[in-house]
Parts: C-alpha cells; sequence; structure tokens
C-alpha cells in the first residue's frame, strides 16, 4: 500500500472579495490546516475581505495582483507566482473558478514540479469572452481532475473536456451542523432571506411578492453589498411599504443565531450554483422555499423539505411562503428532514471526499506508471 502523499495543498482564488464560493474556501482550507495539511490560500489580486478571514482561522495567505491593467505589474506578479510553486512544491494545486484556473495553469506549465493541477467550478463555468473561453477549455484538459460542485456544472463541464471525462467529480459544498436546531413552531414566525444585494438574487421580485401578502409574519434580509446595492434595497423596502416587517441586516460576518431564530428560509435567486446559505439554513433545521434553478433541487426536494416552485413562477412562491408562514406543523417536519438532509453535506465528509480523490489520482498519475 502507498503511503499518504498528500502533505501540501494550496488553494486558489482570483478574488479577495467574500461570496459564497470564497467562504467555502476559507472554512476548507481550515478544515484540511486541522487535519495537518500544510495549506495555503493565493488570492490573485490585492488583499480584501478574505484575507481577514483567513487570518482569523489562521491560514497563510499571498497576494498576488495578476488581474491588473498595469502590465509589468501583471507579468512580475506572475513571475512571483511561478516562484513560489517552483520553490514551494505543493502537492495540490486547487484553483477556484475559471479566471483563477486560467492563472494557476499558466504557471503549472511552466513549474513542471511533482503537483496535482485542480480545477473547482462552482455556479458556472461560462466566461462569455470568446478568447478567455477557449484559454478555459485548454485549461480544463491541462488539469488533473475537474472538481463540480453541483450536477449541472459537471454536465457542463463534460461536455467541454476532450480529451476524458472521467477527470470530472462532483464533490459537494460542506456545512458545518451547529448544535442548536431553530425552532420552527414559534408564531408568528420570521422568513429569513439569506443573500449577496446583486440583481440576480431576486430581491426586487420577492419585495413585489410580500408586496401582496398579509400574514403577519416578519422578514429579514442578510447579505453583503456596496453602499449604492444595499441602498437600492432601502428604497424599494420603502417604495413597497414593508419598512415594518422587513429588517435590513447588512455585512455580518456570522448570521447562525438569525437562521437559529428564525422559522424558515425563503431564497428568490434566479441563478444559482449551490447554495451555501440553503446549507446552513438546512444545517439548522429551517424549512427552505427556493425558486428550481441552478443545484437547488439537489438540496431542497418538493413536500419534503420545503418548496420549489418554477423559475419565476411568483403565485406558487407566494403560495409556499403563505403555507410556510401559517402552518407551525409543517414548518417543524420540514425542518427536521432539512436537519438529516444536511448531515449528507457536512464538512467532514466533504473534505474526506477531497482528500481521498486527491490521494488516489496523485498515486495513480505520479506512482502507478
Amino acid at each position: 500500500m502507498v503511503p499518504e502523499q498528500i502533505k501540501s495543498i494550496y488553494l486558489v482564488v482570483a478574488s479577495p472579495k467574500i461570496g459564497g464560493t470564497e467562504l467555502q474556501l476559507a472554512k476548507m482550507a481550515s478544515e484540511l490546516q486541522r487535519r495537518g495539511k500544510t495549506t495555503k490560500v493565493i488570492i490573485l489580486k490585492s488583499r480584501g475581505p478574505l484575507n481577514t478571514i483567513l487570518e482569523r482561522y489562521q491560514i497563510e495567505t499571498e497576494n498576488f495582483d495578476i488581474f491588473t491593467l498595469n502590465p509589468i505589474v501583471l507579468i512580475l506578479n506572475f513571475i512571483k507566482y511561478f516562484r513560489l510553486i517552483k520553490n514551494e512544491k505543493p502537492n495540490v494545486l486547487y484553483s477556484f473558478l475559471p479566471h483563477a484556473v486560467i492563472a494557476s495553469a499558466i504557471v503549472y506549465t511552466f513549474s513542471k514540479e511533482k503537483t496535482l493541477l485542480i480545477a473547482g467550478i462552482r455556479g458556472t463555468a461560462r466566461t462569455r469572452h470568446p478568447i478567455i473561453e477557449s484559454v478555459f477549455n485548454s485549461s480544463l484538459e491541462k488539469s488533473d481532475l475537474v472538481i463540480c460542485n453541483t450536477k449541472l456544472i459537471a454536465q457542463e463541464i463534460q461536455g467541454r473536456l476532450i480529451a476524458t471525462k472521467n477527470k470530472c467529480h462532483i464533490i459537494y459544498n460542506g456545512v458545518y451542523i451547529p448544535d442548536k436546531i431553530a425552532n420552527c413552531l414559534k408564531m408568528p414566525p420570521q422568513g429569513i432571506v439569506v443573500a449577496n444585494f446583486v440583481p440576480d438574487k431576486g430581491y426586487e421580485n420577492l419585495l413585489e411578492v410580500l408586496a401582496q401578502m398579509n400574514n403577519g409574519c416578519k422578514y429579514v434580509f442578510c447579505g453583503n453589498g456596496s453602499d449604492a446595492q444595499i441602498n437600492a434595497i432601502r428604497a424599494l423596502i420603502n417604495s413597497f411599504n414593508l419598512q415594518n416587517i422587513v429588517d435590513l441586516k447588512v455585512n455580518l460576518f456570522n448570521i447562525e443565531e438569525l437562521i437559529l431564530s428564525s422559522q424558515f428560509a425563503i431564497h428568490p435567486s434566479m441563478k444559482e450554483g449551490l447554495s451555501n446559505a440553503i446549507l446552513e439554513e438546512m444545517a439548522c433545521g429551517l424549512p427552505v422555499i427556493a425558486f428550481d434553478v441552478g443545484g437547488n433541487s439537489e438540496l431542497v426536494v418538493e413536500g419534503l423539505n420545503g418548496f420549489l416552485p418554477a423559475k419565476y413562477n411568483n403565485e406558487k412562491f407566494r403560495e409556499a411562503i403563505h403555507e410556510l408562514s401559517s402552518n407551525s406543523e409543517l414548518r417543524a417536519r420540514f425542518g427536521n428532514n432539512s436537519r438529516e438532509i444536511a448531515h449528507k453535506f457536512s464538512f467532514k465528509i466533504s473534505v474526506t471526499n477531497h482528500l481521498d480523490l486527491f490521494e488516489k489520482t496523485f498515486n495513480q498519475k505520479f506512482y502507478d506508471s
């Protein structure tokens, strides 16, 4: 039996801003380090909020501002990134999302170390620009593994891979299961929405739906965004005359207590990958209402732990909110089912699946020949 080979894992991301992918990466880095792996996060921009979170987890970081309009700075930072990989020789170079995947593939081409090149795809793999699209496809072909977090994304990636489809694998996002569980029986209930304040998240559509209801329910909107985005949401709340029932919570680092104090979750997003927010709400024992987009159907099962109306079907969405806000026993049953399903997505399982796949692939590439 070949001994454990994976000792060091470097995670790469293009942006220091906080989104679902970046939070997932930070928690993964923490879990990998806890398991004794040498872990470093490479951020391909200047310092930002992600650095602060990683410092809280005591994760070492390196920032290389590759995505700059200054060609001299770009080249110098590519050289620094190349030297880091060449000198430190990590066993795994795991990059998240297209731009980081492309940058790491370029560095990997010249480093030629005994390192696995891994592409992590979350949400979507579409880059829109035809030149970047071509380079991205080439980067996927060069990768030893492509790890997707939903079945839909895996299908898209398999359509891009020419050489082999065997390198594409599905490993779902991880979630920590808290000791506490929400009290879904509480009346009147509170609905919670956890999503950044950007157009794709469907806040305007949800507010239109809520403006047509009068069920005595309170709602809390939790998310990050620019001042302009936050002010736009506030203006919408006021324009629909919902300021007495909608509470806006912005730029929170830890929202677990807010989730635990709620009775059901709403996700009006019109575009989604595998939602970390839904996973966290399920782990806290909440039923979930979400549109049937992206990977939502891999988390929410209609009639089991929530409702999953078709995209843009506001009538069914409104009916689902009414059903959960008025029926405490249904909320409790759905919430218990959510909690049970969430255990299948625990970080322990997710990271173990990653490490098992890394070891298998590393041994096949470097020792089985």
